[in-house]
């Protein structure tokens, strides 16, 4: 028994709709794999757009979710992570009596699902001018995550972008549109890192920004 003429009709169309998209996803692929120096091949291209893709869904649905009254569980804000006034300067003097001369708050700014707070400082104490880089960030990650236990009874994850004995920064996710933040500023770290033929403005400098924003 032959197919009638409106299941062929439909089987045609999605058949050129399979193929038509199947073009235009090797099209695209090839384009961002020309345009682009960090792809390496068309299949790399080829995920990127499919990533895009699924990026542009996610956020159309969970915008017509969140209008409905179901928000993205990604974007809701942990509130026990939020320090008040108090509790930024009780961190202001801990920094002050562990690891810092005279350290000041510069910025306190919420963005991208982080919370983003800076000091400066006259300089670290006598004990601590000859700490290595990473010995630094680890011991402002730890006297953070110390300081939360105290009052919260919480570990956060902690991250420093910027250590320098008199400017450093953290970044204290608040939800998982936050660690999903931290997750792409890694990796973009990463690819410029391995980028040594493109300058580029370093990283702190792109973290830094929170603190201009908020002293306007």
């Amino acid at each position: 028994m032959l197919p009638d003429r409106k299941m062929l009709f439909f089987l045609t169309n999605v058949i050129l709709l399979f193929f038509g998209f199947l073009g235009i996803l090797l099209l695209g692929g090839w384009l961002w794999y020309k345009l682009d120096n960090t792809v390496t091949t068309v299949d790399d291209g080829i995920r990127q757009i499919l990533r895009s893709f699924k990026e542009i869904f996610s956020k159309v649905f969970w915008f017509c979710m969140g209008e409905l009254g179901h928000p993205n569980p990604a974007t809701i804000i942990n509130q026990s992570l939020w320090l008040t006034n108090d509790e930024l300067n009780e961190l202001k003097h801990l920094f002050g009596e562990k690891i810092f001369e005279i350290p000041i708050l510069e910025g306190y700014s919420q963005a991208e699902g982080c919370q983003f707070i800076s000091f400066s400082a006259v300089n670290v104490k006598e004990k601590y001018l000859d700490l290595e880089y990473e010995q630094l960030v680890r011991l402002i990650e730890h006297t953070v995550q110390s300081f939360y236990l105290d009052i919260r009874q919480q570990k956060p994850f902690v991250k420093v972008p910027i250590a320098s004995p008199k400017y450093f920064q953290f970044i204290i996710p608040l939800s998982g549109q936050g660690l999903e933040y931290l997750d792409a500023q890694e990796k973009l770290r990463n690819t410029l890192t391995d980028s040594s033929n493109t300058e580029v403005e370093p990283l702190e400098e792109v973290f830094r920004i929170f603190d201009d924003e908020d002293e306007r």
